[in-house]
């Protein structure tokens, strides 16, 4: 994987958007469709529509805190270790999920730490 290949699709707003936004809103529309025609009364519907938004909030919110996350320690080694943090980014594979990116990124820093 490449610096240009990971701040260009990985660490974007239009990837966590793509990836988690846009999917975690079907699936609230879908869930709240299936709700009305299931729920009882009104009172009911609003109920499933708070948890179920709140839930579709929440997942939001924190995958685009780990992309802030990861992209701020990508951030910070390319600044610190700018000679050798390229190589090292290198070395990964050209597709991995986000969790991956954070764990591998997580462990060139302190890789790079230690040294």
């Amino acid at each position: 994987m490449s610096i240009e290949r990971l701040e260009g699709y990985y660490l974007t707003w239009s990837y966590w958007a793509r990836v988690y936004l846009l999917p975690a809103a079907l699936i609230l529309v879908s869930v709240l469709l299936i709700a009305r025609f299931l729920a009882q009364g009104r009172s009911e519907l609003d109920e499933i529509a708070v948890i179920a938004g709140f839930f579709a909030f929440y997942f939001v919110a924190v995958r685009g805190g780990h992309i802030y996350m990861i992209r701020n320690m990508h951030n910070q080694l390319k600044k610190d270790y700018a000679g050798i943090y390229p190589k090292r980014v290198q070395s990964l594979p050209s597709r991995m999920k986000m969790r991956q990116i954070g764990f591998a990124l997580a462990r060139i820093k302190a890789e790079l730490a230690r040294r």
